[in-house]
């Protein structure tokens, strides 16, 4: 009997990981609808969501490789651009996604909805395999998760860049990238991170570069924490069979690597000296405004797009506290979080994140990463919450109130009046509900469930602000006119 509750309970938790799953699929893809709908969007007006690069180049690259699809033109060369161009580089850069074939669906007339269907796909598939990272990484069922992976989907880095449509990929295969490391540290298999990172490479060169620095970082806080035998040996050779699998995933991706790195060598980037010395960008004090809502994107310069949720703030000194996570865990988890704040404010580091080159606009181009390790080791500290007192959780609550309130006056990032009440406004909320979180005589499933709403709640909030301003200073077009 006792065999039989143990598997039906396996099943249960099954099925509601397959719901979850699919939460976090649906989600991103409902409050950006919503986002984009509200700033008339078709078929909710007559605008379509091409901007900046989007507009000029990235469309008529993917209306070009429509045409060439359906006509079976080669790929290798395109005459439709001045005396012609070499397509085999620009589908290596730009176009080589398979969900590209998607638009084959789409009469050449209805190209910009095609464009909106892809970019709803890619960005719901970045919250689902988030999703399924968290939970299988570490073995945790419930619903939160969808929450951190709503978060992740909809970061100010996708609302401020999510019309590279090209870079969007990255943020789906990364977790599958890190899981695959984790799957390969456990002993469990290797396939996982050698076809996720050969399906990178191969979607995105560019991006690929991101990730694989962040494969870098977490390397060794996994190896401590995921490795099944605690010997120097043993984390030998699981190092050697990860140089392995990564030589094979750049090995079946080099048929696109090879005329991507050629065709940048004729680039103006490929002649940035590497810097004569340290710089500092910024104080760091500047970018913690940047972590609440309300702030607008950074698309030509500014400060990293690193929002997502002010409920961060708040879990940060939480995570750290947690006993149940070892304090060498702890320890390696703020370091890798620092490195990349220190990324962000010295000019060697950004130097070498932006592929050994200065980038022309579109600043801070690996906010992702920080956000992607920032959630993975806040998710892991959360069950931190309920081996505090109320009393801690409330002066953590205070001193980012201070802090927020000092953001709006103090530095160069000065924040304004609505972005800090709203912001102080959700830490209160998010204090409330983890105080009641704290009470061993609370039932806690509707409180976990209210927790989740009041975050999918502030990321679309912050999703539509988001997008109004991106319509206000870059502009939306007229459907018609283009």
């Amino acid at each position: 009997m006792s065999e039989r509750k143990i598997a039906s309970g396996n099943n249960l938790s099954r099925q509601a990981d397959r719901n979850y799953a699919v939460m976090a699929f649906f989600l991103p893809f409902l409050l950006l609808s919503i986002g984009y709908a509200a700033r008339g969007i078709f078929p909710f007006g007559n605008k379509h969501l091409l901007t900046v690069d989007l507009y000029h180049q990235y469309a008529p690259f993917l209306a070009e490789l429509r045409t060439k699809l359906l006509s079976g033109e080669g790929i290798f060369y395109s005459f439709a651009g001045g005396l012609g161009v070499n397509f085999y580089a620009l589908f290596a850069y730009y176009l080589a996604s398979p969900l590209n074939l998607l638009l084959l669906l789409f009469p050449a007339a209805f190209l910009t909805e095609g464009i909106l269907v892809l970019t709803l796909i890619k960005i719901s598939l970045a919250g689902f395999t988030f999703n399924i990272f968290l939970r299988k990484t570490f073995n945790r069922h419930g619903p939160l998760a969808v929450g951190f992976s709503t978060m992740y989907a909809l970061s100010s880095f996708v609302i401020a860049y999510g019309w590279n449509i090209m870079w969007l990929d990255s943020l789906y295969v990364a977790p599958l990238v890190v899981l695959g490391m984790v799957y390969l540290i456990s002993d469990k298999n290797i396939w996982l991170y050698t076809l996720s990172l050969a399906y990178l490479l191969f979607v995105n060169f560019y991006m690929a570069w991101f990730v694989c620095l962040m494969t870098a970082i977490l390397y060794i806080p996994f190896l401590f924490r995921f490795s099944p035998v605690n010997k120097p040996l043993e984390k030998l050779l699981t190092s050697l069979k990860m140089v392995f699998c990564s030589a094979l995933g750049i090995g079946l991706s080099a048929i696109l690597i090879w005329p991507v790195y050629q065709a940048l060598q004729v680039t103006s980037a490929a002649n940035d000296a590497f810097p004569s010395g340290i710089e500092k960008v910024a104080s760091l004090f500047d970018y913690f405004g940047q972590h609440l809502i309300l702030v607008e994107p950074t698309v030509r310069s500014g400060f990293p797009n690193i929002y997502a949720g002010v409920f961060v703030l708040l879990l940060i000194p939480i995570a750290l506290l947690n006993t149940k996570v070892k304090l060498r865990d702890r320890i390696l988890g703020l370091l890798a979080i620092t490195f990349m704040v220190l990324s962000f404010s010295t000019n060697i580091l950004n130097f070498i994140w932006h592929g050994f080159h200065y980038p022309n606009q579109l600043p801070y181009r690996n906010s992702f990463i920080y956000i992607f390790i920032l959630l993975t080791f806040l998710y892991e500290g959360l069950p931190g919450i309920r081996q505090l007192r109320r009393e801690t959780i409330i002066g953590f609550s205070f001193s980012i109130i201070l802090i927020i309130m000092a953001a709006e006056k103090i530095g160069e990032n000065r924040t304004s009046d609505y972005t800090t009440l709203l912001s102080i406004l959700f830490v209160l909320l998010y204090t409330l509900i983890f105080v009641r979180l704290t009470d061993d005589r609370q039932y806690k499933r509707p409180i976990t469930l209210l927790l989740l709403s009041v975050m999918i709640i502030e990321i679309g909030l912050s999703t539509s602000i988001g997008l109004y301003y991106l319509d206000k200073n870059e502009y939306f077009g007229s459907r018609e006119g283009y």
